[in-house]
């Protein structure tokens, strides 16, 4: 399954990296994605989520770390784009 390219403004398909189809790393994978938007496709993400949770605790409790090891927030970009404008205002 190819990864999406991520949307302006952020969203989950900016922030879950799906455990069984992403290429990244596994240690960069934080959860099960579902891509249609109609009622019965979050269905086999649930399963797959459900089923690893029965027959590999360790490896569901890995990949909860995974995702609450993310930082999604906005402190970073802003402090970057203030430091170019202070950069900038010092020339």
């Amino acid at each position: 399954m190819p990864e999406t390219v991520p949307q302006p403004g952020g969203s989950l398909v900016d922030t879950v990296l799906d455990r069984d189809y992403s290429a990244r790393h596994p240690g960069d994978r934080t959860g099960h994605v579902f891509r249609q938007d109609d009622n019965p496709a979050p269905e086999p993400a649930m399963a797959r989520a459900v089923g690893l949770w029965y027959s590999c605790p360790a490896d569901f409790r890995q990949l909860m770390l995974n995702g609450m090891r993310q930082d999604h927030s906005r402190a970073w970009p802003g402090q970057h784009h203030a430091n170019i404008y202070d950069h900038i205002r010092c020339q």
